[in-house]
């Protein structure tokens, strides 16, 4: 699944080589990252660790934020297949119906 980690400012140029594309975590070393937009961490910041085997291990979470229920609009309805969903996070749009003039 996927993690919505996000690198914080620096941390490409701290971990960069030059003439080597891309960043890397030398062996036994930790960055923290961040998370994603619309994702918030639920304790501390993550991080992600290489592991003297060379592979990488992580800590921490993030999870997407909760936007709540949608607005209610004057002459609208929100369709019935969104508000089923019942999980109005962070990305989820919402469509709308217009109400038919009386």
């Amino acid at each position: 699944s996927d993690l919505h980690f996000a690198l914080l400012n620096g941390t490409v140029e701290k971990w960069s080589m030059p003439g080597v594309a891309g960043s890397w975590l030398p062996l036994c070393a930790a960055t923290p990252v961040g998370c994603a937009a619309g994702h918030y961490s639920d304790h501390k910041l993550p991080s992600v660790q290489c592991t003297a085997q060379g592979h990488y291990n992580w800590e921490g979470s993030c999870s997407a934020i909760s936007c709540g229920a949608p607005p209610h609009l004057p002459h609208a309805t929100p369709r019935m297949h969104d508000v089923e969903r019942q999980n109005w996070t962070y990305g989820v749009t919402i469509n709308y119906d217009c109400d038919k003039p009386d």
